[in-house]
């Protein structure tokens, strides 16, 4: 297990630029974050009694939560969830102690709110690049402000997109 792992994050390498750019973009945009490297050096050195010992405390309390979705009733999902809980006997976990990436607000620069991040192509052999931008707003608890920055996002988007794809010709 630990070896398909190893695989998949020694493959990041190979993955394509814009793949790369939405990975670093998430880690500059969330807490707690780790680079491939980083995981895979401390992936390295888990061994087998370690992770026996860790898991022998792993159920003695936690956080689920489900989604049940599809042709059931809401009795039916109630059950479903229940069966789950009862089956891993979980203690209740305290809000604050519940793991869950937080969004972290992009730094004050001399222009404003925001940065460049540029790195450098893992895969030097790979000719292609990506850009990739996002925007951040101040209200996040309003959904239609949310929906107007997707709006006003794709409406940037797809004249950016056009005029690399067909002005420049780039891939």
């Amino acid at each position: 297990f630990k070896d398909i792992l190893s695989r998949n994050l020694v493959a990041f390498n190979f993955q394509q630029p814009y793949q790369h750019a939405s990975f670093y973009a998430s880690q500059c945009l969330s807490v707690p974050s780790s680079l491939p490297t980083d995981t895979l050096a401390a992936l390295d050195s888990i061994t087998l009694p370690e992770l026996q010992r860790w898991v022998k405390g792993l159920w003695k309390n936690g956080y689920g939560q489900a989604l049940i979705q599809g042709n059931i009733d809401e009795e039916q999902a109630l059950q479903c969830a229940l069966e789950v809980a009862e089956a891993f006997s979980l203690q209740p976990l305290d809000q604050g102690h519940r793991g869950a990436p937080k969004s972290v607000q992009l730094p004050l620069t001399p222009h404003g709110h925001g940065y460049v991040l540029r790195r450098q192509e893992p895969n030097t052999q790979n000719p292609n690049s990506a850009v990739l931008v996002h925007f951040q707003h101040g209200n996040r608890d309003a959904i239609k402000e949310q929906l107007c920055m997707e709006v006003l996002g794709s409406m940037v988007g797809n004249p950016f997109f056009t005029s690399l794809r067909t002005k420049q010709q780039l891939g």
